[in-house]
């Protein structure tokens, strides 16, 4: 397959209703066959000095993608235009992202745009720097960062957390210089930056962050509890980090060394990366442990005030030993620790373990789960609705008993009632 564009191609193919699209740098959008990849149409999009560099993304049979020229287009699946908004300024590799019929997208104006998939403006948002990163949507927010620069070098960055539906700040952080689109995953987020690789929680607290000899420029790829990396330096390589930490569990340099701008691809047991040497780099995957549960199992009905056990049974399903394993039970409201936790060395693959916890229910408990880490990452098991009986005001028998002395009392008053009555008419 050739594209109709002399030089470097930046653009990442997206497949889908039996077709390849891709962006090119004479600014056009090519659509190939899957088949045989001949050629299905070509539409061009506004003047630009770099094109379309941003990947196209598809969603309701139509493909979405940013231009250099400060567009978002929309297109048939057979290469019509259906519609176009501006994004302020030229788009330069960000990509939109996709999200409850929402499009979100970046420019180097500084401008995120948020569209409705018909082409409706929905709202910006404005920063200091360009928007050259991806936007991730998550939980209803939408995360990214700008970059200021000096020339051609990114100075420093700021990652911001908005508001999905209206577009307002949740909040923002001071981050090194990156260039590099978010991953999410497991309740946290991790970014390469041009000093290492960075992890913050949902709120925009840091967690942890890897220093890196070079820059990491390529969004991260997470799978299985590892956060993988490329550096894009003269002798880049691929890092393998624990998502828990950001401890380096293994790393690989290409031969020959060369520069590593692309994301890594993890593949069954496979890491997949293209190198500017022309070449595409396989790698066996590092191995690591993976904790499942069973269901949480309580023993007896639940009353409040009174401590019964909660037992589940934990199995390594990896095919590496799980180490420094730590369970803890937590109640809501209130997301409350329950008994000490509990602690296993480590548990061999294909190795089960059974935990005991003792458990108080309180008048207001309304769930049950257990968070589970062990030396690599964070595990997180469903919540366990927790259904107390209805308090009666007395227990049915006491009401029944009741109920029939009652009768009976007033049986016998009724009948002393008729004799009295009987012996004064007497008299």
């Amino acid at each position: 397959m050739e594209t109709t564009a002399a030089g470097w191609q930046v653009s990442s193919p997206v497949v889908g209703g039996g077709i390849v699209v891709i962006g090119t740098s004479d600014g056009k959008v090519l659509a190939f066959d899957m088949g045989n990849l001949a050629p299905r149409w070509n539409l061009p999009t506004g003047p630009s000095a770099t094109g379309v560099t941003s990947s196209p993304v598809i969603a309701q049979n139509e493909v979405f993608v940013a231009g250099g020229d400060g567009q978002l287009y929309a297109i048939s699946m057979d290469g019509k235009k259906i519609w176009n908004i501006s994004l302020g300024g030229p788009a330069y590799m960000s990509t939109p992202a996709i999200s409850n019929g929402r499009l979100y997208a970046g420019s180097d104006a500084g401008i995120l745009t948020c569209a409705a998939l018909n082409g409706t403006f929905v709202w910006n948002f404005t920063v200091e720097g360009k928007i050259r990163s991806s936007p991730a949507v998550c939980g209803g927010h939408v995360y990214f960062e700008d970059t200021v620069y000096d020339g051609y070098n990114a100075v420093r960055s700021t990652f911001f957390a908005l508001n999905a539906d209206n577009g307002t700040l949740d909040w923002n952080r001071t981050i090194p210089a990156a260039t590099s689109s978010p991953a999410i995953a497991g309740g946290r987020i991790f970014l390469g930056t041009n000093t290492g690789v960075i992890a913050l929680d949902v709120s925009g607290t840091q967690l942890w962050f890897h220093p890196t000899e070079g820059p990491v420029q390529s969004s991260p790829a997470v799978t299985d509890g590892s956060v993988i990396i490329c550096e894009n330096s003269p002798n880049g390589s691929m890092r393998v980090l624990a998502a828990l930490d950001g401890h380096e569990i293994s790393n690989f340099t290409p031969s020959p060394k060369q520069y590593l701008f692309a994301s890594p691809a993890p593949s069954d047991n496979m890491l997949v990366v293209a190198s500017d040497n022309g070449q595409v780099n396989m790698r066996m995957a590092t191995p690591v442990p993976r904790i499942t549960w069973s269901p949480l199992h309580i023993a007896g009905p639940i009353k409040a005030g009174k401590t019964m056990e909660v037992k589940l049974t934990i199995t390594n399903n990896g095919t590496v030993v799980s180490r420094n394993i730590r369970l803890q039970l937590r109640e809501q409201p209130g997301y409350l620790q329950i008994d000490a936790p509990f602690e296993i060395s480590h548990l061999s693959p294909g190795k089960n373990a059974t935990v005991v916890f003792n458990w108080t229910p309180r008048e207001d408990s309304k769930s049950l789960a257990v968070s589970i880490r062990d030396d690599v990452q964070d595990y997180y098991g469903p919540w366990l609705d927790i259904r107390q009986p209805e308090k009666e005001p007395y227990p049915a028998a006491i009401v029944n008993s009741s109920v029939a002395v009652l009768i009976l009392v007033v049986v016998l008053a009724a009948i002393i009632a008729l004799r009295r009555s009987r012996k004064g008419g007497a008299g």
